[in-house]
């Protein structure tokens, strides 16, 4: 007797939108040289360039917010100063290279992540607040909601 294709509710996903897309077509600059590469394109071989080129692993980079911006900040922070003096290095038993490993237990990079994640959910806030096309089912009551109340 019961019905499994109607759904109550599911998941909280974002429809993709303008805001999604925003800079799609940016050339990102490598952390370390003058290599540049399209993120929405080059995800894999920009990471493959990381860590075969400069020795250098990003913890949860799938997860970070707005990854350009991410990215060229720690470039204008390796400029100033070495990267041996910020990132940890872990040094393979089989030779001589160092591998750089940045990641969320650093506290700078845990604070980075945190203000972009905060930055793409203000904008999307600010989006979803002054968008006139915006319509979604309440989740208690049903009723149809329209534009920006």
């Amino acid at each position: 007797m019961c019905n499994t294709s109607i759904k109550m509710f599911g998941p909280l996903t974002f429809q993709e939108n303008l805001l999604e897309n925003e800079g799609a077509d940016v050339e990102t600059p490598c952390l370390l040289c003058d290599d540049k590469f399209n993120l929405n394109l080059c995800f894999t071989i920009f990471l493959k360039h990381c860590f075969e080129v400069h020795n250098l692993v990003i913890e949860d980079v799938q997860h970070i917010e707005n990854l350009h911006q991410y990215i060229v900040y720690w470039k204008e922070k390796f400029k100033r100063t070495p990267i041996e003096a910020i990132i940890p290095s872990i040094k393979i038993d089989s030779g001589d290279d160092k591998y750089y490993f940045i990641s969320p237990l650093i506290k700078e990079d845990e604070e980075l992540r945190h203000r972009l994640k905060l930055d793409v959910t203000l904008k999307r806030q600010e989006f979803e607040r002054t968008d006139e096309n915006y319509e979604k089912i309440c989740l208690f009551c049903r009723s149809q909601l329209k534009g920006n109340l």
